[in-house]
């Protein structure tokens, strides 16, 4: 009987310890240094949006958005989306999981002769500083679609505000 209790007793512990190591999440805690300088990029969001592939469609989450240069036809340009839940106040996405579907990475040159490529790690981390104001630093790293090959990578940090 003593020996049931007792592994009744470890059991209880294993799990409460195990509960206990859960991350709620990471706390963030940005500054406003260092911000991306950029003459004609975009930084906005969008509420009740999700991404599809890397289009942005309705949805229940809150997606992001860094745009370098497409208010011209005829020039490159470069755009990543960043997908989170509405409810959020703050956010950290590392690794994996930034290669889940929850970023897109986009990049047209009409003259170019490029390689597909695709999110697949970095660091990204998000905070609420008033209302309608977020402030996000994002180092996004790219691979080639096709081969898996490291691509580079997309770093910016910037205040973000509602899509006018």
């Amino acid at each position: 009987m003593k020996l049931i209790y007792f592994r009744c007793w470890l059991c209880g512990l294993v799990v409460a310890v195990t509960l206990g190591a859960c991350s709620k999440g990471e706390p963030v805690d940005l500054t406003a240094d260092n911000l991306t300088a950029c003459t004609g990029c975009k930084f906005h969001y969008r509420v009740n949006a999700q991404l599809e592939g890397w289009n942005i469609v309705d949805g229940k989450s809150r997606v992001f958005t860094y745009d370098q240069g497409s208010d011209s036809e005829h020039s490159m340009y470069e755009i990543v989306h960043i997908e989170i839940p509405t409810s959020r106040k703050s956010f950290v996405m590392k690794g994996e999981e930034i290669g889940n579907g929850k970023v897109a990475y986009l990049f047209v040159c009409p003259f170019c002769n490029t390689v597909a490529v695709k999110p697949i790690g970095g660091f990204i981390q998000g905070q609420k500083m008033a209302d309608n104001k977020w402030l996000v630093d994002a180092t996004v790293e790219l691979a080639a679609v096709h081969s898996g090959d490291p691509a580079g990578s997309i770093s910016f940090k910037q205040y973000f505000t509602p899509v006018p």
